[in-house]
């Protein structure tokens, strides 16, 4: 049996695990390490047109991701819980919607 202070502290650390998973998918992201593929990464038409537009498309899609992480794990510190995945999904997609308007990126 889980004692009391164990089942409080994987409650306190569970509005963490999401942005955490993400950071970490940025990190990948960030770094190119995988190749042009149509599986992982951001897939645009503009950014599987080259090599190079693939990989500056993930540099800002890991950026992007990496900021939304930031924010969703601030709003897990700060806000109430039943804020927080909703404010961390907010986070995501608004980071994406600015990129592919400033990039001016289609799907």
């Amino acid at each position: 049996m889980m004692a009391a202070d164990d089942a409080d502290v994987r409650a306190r650390m569970r509005p963490f695990r999401e942005p955490i998973v993400l950071g970490m998918v940025a990190l990948v992201t960030l770094s190119n390490i995988l190749p042009r593929n149509a599986v992982w990464g951001v897939r645009t038409r503009e950014t599987m047109a080259s090599q190079a537009a693939w990989e500056h498309g993930n540099r800002l899609g890991g950026l992007a991701l990496l900021a939304a992480s930031g924010i969703w794990i601030f709003a897990a510190v700060y806000l109430p819980r039943r804020y927080v995945k909703p404010a961390g999904i907010g986070a995501v997609l608004l980071a994406f919607a600015i990129l592919f308007i400033s990039q001016g990126w289609s799907i």
